[in-house]
């Protein structure tokens, strides 16, 4: 439910405001605005967002990391997909003979 009220439009843009109200240089809080708000960056913002209020919002980082829930990972996939993402994929033996190896 709750990554339902982040991916409304208003959800969305709170989120969209309380990430650039972390960036202290006005500059880049000016560019991270501007910046065109395409799936790619609602997906990024929405992982930020729902880790942000499982972690009571302390933030993550190079410590502090935890998997993303996988319902919360399909939900926003199906709201928000991608054009090149594919899932995951078998191996498919690029050649008949495996002895060949060419780097």
């Amino acid at each position: 439910m709750f990554v339902t009220i982040l991916s409304s439009d208003d959800g969305l843009l709170l989120s969209r405001f309380q990430a650039a109200s972390r960036i202290h240089s006005s500059s880049e809080r000016n560019r991270y605005l501007s910046v065109p708000f395409d799936n790619k960056r609602k997906r990024n913002l929405l992982y930020r967002s729902v880790m942000l209020w499982i972690n009571r919002g302390h933030p993550m980082g190079k410590r502090n990391r935890m998997p993303v829930p996988a319902c919360v990972v399909n939900q926003i996939r199906t709201n928000f997909p991608s054009d090149n993402y594919t899932g995951y994929a078998e191996y498919e033996s690029v050649s008949e003979n495996e002895d060949e190896f060419t780097v």
